[in-house]
């Protein structure tokens, strides 16, 4: 059986150094009477950078929760958005199981139907752009993507 590391959501925000702080501090000694009176940290002198590490990762959580993404929002169509060294890509998810997909490069079919999700999540990146380039206007364009889930023939239908 194997195990999967936890995602980015499974997670707060500070939560792996927040641990790496309690493990450390399992070592050190509880404080005297003296030492509390006294007012003297809890924390060994090794675990003072790991607990203000956590401090400013718990402030970016709060920062970063207050942003004003359209995901999940009314009229918007981005199921996920993806930050990281390659960029800023926003993910629209089509589950078409079974169905024939034809994508050129201004339009996707499906069953020959045309479709308007490219059309939707180019403007749906667009929109996420303006938004984080008004905080942060270096940022480079977000990238619109479009994950077809299943599509093609249907093993189970060719066969009956």
């Amino acid at each position: 059986m194997t195990t999967q590391a936890p995602g980015m959501r499974d997670q707060i925000a500070g939560q792996s150094v927040i641990e790496e702080l309690l493990r450390q501090q399992q070592a050190v000694p509880p404080r005297s009477r003296f030492a509390r009176f006294w007012g003297y940290s809890p924390l060994a002198a090794e675990s003072v950078a790991w607990y203000l590490g956590a401090q400013g990762e718990i402030e970016v959580g709060k920062i970063l929760g207050r942003l004003p993404l359209p995901i999940g929002k009314a009229g918007a169509d981005i199921d996920h958005l993806v930050l990281g060294p390659g960029g800023i890509f926003t993910i629209n998810t089509k589950h078409h199981r079974g169905k024939k997909i034809w994508i050129a490069e201004r339009s996707i079919m499906v069953n020959g139907q045309k479709q308007s999700y490219l059309r939707n999540s180019k403007f749906e990146a667009a929109r996420v752009t303006k938004m984080l380039r008004k905080r942060m206007p270096q940022l480079p364009a977000a990238q619109a993507v479009i994950a077809l889930v299943s599509p093609g023939a249907d093993h189970d239908q060719e066969e009956a």
